[in-house]
């Protein structure tokens, strides 16, 4: 519906990176990655249909947005 705003989105994601180095040419790349860090629940729009008990209530989570998840990496650099 024209004129109806959603709740807000927030999101925070971290990154945190090292090298080490193994000789003169070669290093290690370790990598952690953190999406949605604070955990924070994102709601989808509510709901815009008058015959609906759930009118103008938030029923469920955005999609594709899900709680805190972690990523690790390991590169070799030469």
């Amino acid at each position: 519906m024209p004129g109806i705003l959603g709740p807000g989105f927030k999101n925070l994601d971290l990154t945190l990176g090292k090298f080490f180095a193994l000789t003169e040419r070669y290093r290690i790349e370790v990598k952690m990655e953190a999406y949605n860090v604070s955990n924070t629940f994102n709601a989808a729009d509510p709901s815009t249909t008058f015959s609906n008990a759930n009118f103008g209530r938030v029923s469920q989570q955005a999609p594709a947005y899900y709680g805190r998840e972690f990523q690790y990496n390991l590169k070799l650099h030469f």
